[in-house]
């Protein structure tokens, strides 16, 4: 809340002034931008600082409490949260299969909001992503293939089973093998699926980190090079 109490101090930009550097230390201290003001509506000066010298923009308006809401961005705000959901979106192609400490080291918060989405992992943190990822890709191919084969077990031992059972209880021998044969189909789709899963995503992971991670040193080895 800023106030100029005093009437012979009003209008000699004592709030304006107040307010810029209340932006600016927010911007510059926590990363902070976007801001919001809550200004009376019959508070026209105020409504004239927060929009003419500050730039801000009504956004609504609060009928019970007769207020307008304005609100400023920084320009580049809009540029950055566009890099981030395309980061975000780059990254979800591999992102559920690493455990909460990988997962850890690719987040970013909204506050501040990165001007750019840029990592800085070392080649071991690197490596341990791509391992992460892989262990965790075999893992549920596994799971899924002796969850597929022991379906299979089942009905074949349904085939085999005992003659002593009788026939009117013995299973339709033609659904059985209709199904094994479905199975056996499946099984092949599904070592394909995942080996083209497995591929997709670790290749994905490489050109992620190619793209945002900055390693370190790395470009002071090249202008020693050019040297």
């Amino acid at each position: 809340l800023i106030m100029i109490a005093e009437k012979s101090s009003r209008g000699k930009g004592i709030a304006t002034e107040a307010l810029q550097l209340l932006i600016h230390y927010c911007r510059t201290q926590f990363g902070a931008w976007r801001f919001v003001a809550k200004v009376a509506a019959e508070n026209t000066a105020s409504l004239s600082l927060f929009k003419a010298k500050l730039g801000f923009k009504p956004e609504s308006f609060d009928q019970s409490f007769q207020h307008y809401v304005l609100a400023y961005e920084d320009p580049w705000a809009e540029k950055c949260r566009e890099e981030l959901r395309e980061y975000e979106q780059c990254r979800s192609a591999f992102f559920h299969h690493l455990g909460d400490e990988q997962k850890d080291l690719l987040r970013f918060q909204a506050y501040p909001l990165p001007m750019h989405p840029r990592l800085k992992l070392t080649p071991e943190q690197c490596s341990m992503l791509k391992q992460v990822c892989e262990r965790r890709l075999d893992e549920k191919h596994s799971t899924a293939k002796a969850n597929l084969e022991s379906a299979i077990k089942k009905w074949k031992n349904r085939v085999c089973g005992p003659s002593s059972v009788e026939t009117d209880h013995r299973p339709d021998q033609k659904r059985v093998l209709s199904m094994l044969k479905r199975l056996e189909v499946r099984r092949t789709r599904q070592s394909e699926k995942f080996d083209g899963e497995r591929e997709t995503t670790l290749r994905m992971l490489e050109k992620f980190l190619k793209r945002y991670n900055k390693v370190e040193g790395k470009e002071n080895a090249t202008h020693k090079q050019d040297t």
